[in-house]
Formats: structure tokens, C-alpha cells, sequence
């Protein structure tokens, strides 16, 4: 079983990018246009000449049946009149050399945040459950069987490397070993209302083409009860205040899951989620620390503190810390001149070595 790396970094991500690109069968100098678009679980290259974006997974001992199966479902989305994203023509996906892995897809329409819409996420979202889940293609995909097992593996891989305290540690499992009793309660029932679920039907995952919102993403697609997708918008109405977004999306949907009689359950699950998923980046950022705990503090003392995203609580910080900001530009600077290095062909030092005499 492959090994995963003990840390991977964005230089990691850039050094890796020409090696994915030449396994592509593409020139290794579109590095130097590449952009970074995210970097997280999945690193996002845009190569705008291309109109291509690459999507370069995390080395770990998960990536190949996931870069495999996203590759499958991508192959089974280009076929059909699903609301997603292309794979990319010409490639044999997925990409694969070593332990990294890879996908390409058609680079489609990034929209602000501010102007995607509730109805936008609601209609691309009835759509994609609308997908007919009995066809071959899809018998392969993952059922809803443990929804919180990633986070129980980034809990206890956080507490390993002590990144949380032994109070958080043992307080946040018990969580989960809580909901895990009630998901197996009712999964019967659930079951009934299985269907394709996209996983993470974020804004950050709609894209446009022809002005249709369509998603990307699929790593965590797979057969499941929908309420796991539409409490998303439902618990980010509460917990980040975008009530409207909500109301927007459940009438275009046609269902509002606050009304379901699991609701509650979907939504301790899907906060629980929330405040594990960036356990293991604890120490990345000044700023993902104190979210990490106003989001802990509130669900285990019932508060109603109204929480940022991730994202945003850097943004604020980096707007308030210049000096931090700078510090993070030269870093990613020194990041591409570090992998440029990397891929530069080393001269021969050696001392010639003096022929022997005859």
C-alpha cells in the first residue's frame, strides 16, 4: 500500500506540476502559466492556453481509487446531460505517474461569490439528484455508509500530532460515536430516499456553462440520502448567516430541509464536519485556530455564535496583518523558484578523474 507523505506542501504541489503535465503528454513548460486556483485536499491548476484545469491529488494512500473513481464518473458525466463539469478530451485519465494522480477537466465559468444565488445551488442540486443512480456506470460509487469516518480520522490524526487537546479530542469523538448510533437508528428509512449525492455542494463547487450552474468536485460523490446535501445551505442559513441563500435555494429545490423529521440529525452531522475539517491545518494560519474554537465552543455550549469560513477568517487576518501577507507572497514566490530548481538538471561537479596510466 502506498505510504503517505508525512507533509505536502504548495511547493510540493508546484514541484509535482510539470512532472503530472509531461505524464499528460503535455509540455512541462506550462508550468510557468499555470495558476493556482485552490490548494487543499486537491491542488487546482488553470492552464489558460489549454482552457484546461488540472486537478492534482494530494499524495496519500487513498489517491488512486479516488483519482480512479472520480476519472469513471467523469467519463459516465461527459455522456450524459448531467449539471457537471467535463473531463478534458485527449487524455487517458486519470493521470498517474509514481504516487501522483491526477484529473482534467474543461475549465468552465468562475462567478464571484456574490453572484452565485441560492436558486443557482437549489435547481443545479435537484438536478444532479436527479441522475438516475440504477445505471451501470454508477453501481461502483460508495454508499452512505459511515458519512463521518474522515472526520473521525482527522480528529484522531489531529490529537496524534497535537495539533488538539486531549478535552477536545475525547469530547469531539464522543460526538461522533453519538451520531453514528442515531444514523444506524434510522438508516433503513433513510435508505428509501437514497440518491446521488454530490457530497460538497458548496459555492465554491458551481460552475457555469451557457449561464447553467453546474458542479465539480466529486470526491466525495456517492449513493446517499439527499437531506446530507441539502442540510449544507440549511446549516450555513444558521451558522453563517445566509438565511436567504436557504429560502432561495429549498423553493428552487422544492423541498426545504429544515421541515424533514431528521433534520436535526443532518444538522449536528453536518456541523460536526464542519468543525473537524480543518483540524489537521491547525497550525498553517494564525487565523484557523480561534474560528476552530468559537465553532468547537458553540456546538458543545450551545451557543449561537454566527461562524466565517475558513477562508475568510484568513482574509481578515491577512488584511489586518500586512506584514504576514507579505511574508505569504514571498513564500509562494520562493515556492516556484524552489520547483523550478528542482526540475533543473544539476551539473556535473565530480572532479574528472585522472585516467590511469598505461
Amino acid at each position: 500500500m502506498p505510504i503517505a507523505r508525512i507533509s505536502y506542501t504548495e511547493e510540493d504541489a508546484w514541484r509535482d506540476l510539470p512532472i503530472l503535465l509531461g505524464a499528460a503528454g503535455l509540455n512541462e513548460s506550462l508550468k510557468n502559466e499555470a495558476e493556482l486556483l485552490h490548494y487543499n485536499q486537491n491542488s487546482l491548476f488553470r492552464i489558460p492556453s489549454l482552457g484546461i484545469v488540472m486537478r492534482n491529488v494530494r499524495p496519500n494512500p487513498l489517491a488512486a481509487g479516488r483519482a480512479k473513481r472520480v476519472a469513471k464518473l467523469g467519463e459516465y458525466f461527459r455522456q450524459s446531460s448531467a449539471p457537471t463539469v467535463r473531463l478534458a478530451d485527449g487524455f487517458t485519465q486519470p493521470i498517474n505517474v509514481g504516487d501522483l494522480w491526477a484529473t482534467i477537466w474543461n475549465e468552465e465559468e468562475r462567478r464571484p461569490k456574490d453572484q452565485i444565488k441560492g436558486r443557482h445551488m437549489g435547481s443545479a442540486l435537484k438536478a444532479f439528484h436527479e441522475i438516475d443512480i440504477s445505471v451501470p456506470e454508477l453501481a461502483a460509487l460508495p454508499r452512505w455508509q459511515n458519512p463521518l469516518a474522515d472526520s473521525k480520522s482527522r480528529i484522531r490524526q489531529g490529537f496524534t500530532k497535537e495539533l488538539i487537546t486531549k478535552e477536545e479530542y475525547e469530547k469531539l469523538i464522543a460526538l461522533m460515536d453519538e451520531l453514528e448510533r442515531d444514523i444506524r437508528i434510522v438508516r433503513q428509512q433513510l435508505e428509501k430516499m437514497f440518491t446521488l449525492l454530490h457530497g460538497d455542494p458548496q459555492i465554491a463547487n458551481l460552475l457555469f456553462r451557457d449561464d447553467e450552474p453546474i458542479w465539480c468536485d466529486f470526491d466525495s460523490t456517492m449513493i446517499g440520502p439527499s437531506q446530507a446535501d441539502l442540510a449544507v445551505t440549511a446549516v450555513n442559513a444558521i451558522r453563517f448567516n445566509k438565511s436567504e441563500r436557504h429560502k432561495q435555494a429549498a423553493a428552487a429545490y422544492g423541498q426545504d430541509v429544515m421541515q424533514d423529521e431528521h433534520w436535526d440529525l443532518f444538522r449536528r452531522m453536518r456541523e460536526a464536519k464542519l468543525i473537524a475539517s480543518n483540524i489537521l491545518n491547525l497550525k498553517d494560519h494564525p487565523a484557523i485556530r480561534p474560528e476552530f474554537e468559537k465553532r468547537y465552543r458553540s456546538v458543545f455550549e450551545e451557543g449561537n455564535e454566527i461562524w466565517i469560513p475558513y477562508t475568510e477568517a484568513k482574509e481578515n487576518y491577512d488584511s489586518e496583518n500586512p506584514g504576514w501577507l507579505d511574508q505569504q507572497a514571498s513564500t509562494q514566490t520562493a515556492a516556484k523558484v524552489t520547483a523550478d530548481a528542482a526540475r533543473r538538471p544539476r551539473p556535473d561537479c565530480r572532479r574528472p578523474r585522472n585516467p590511469r596510466p598505461r
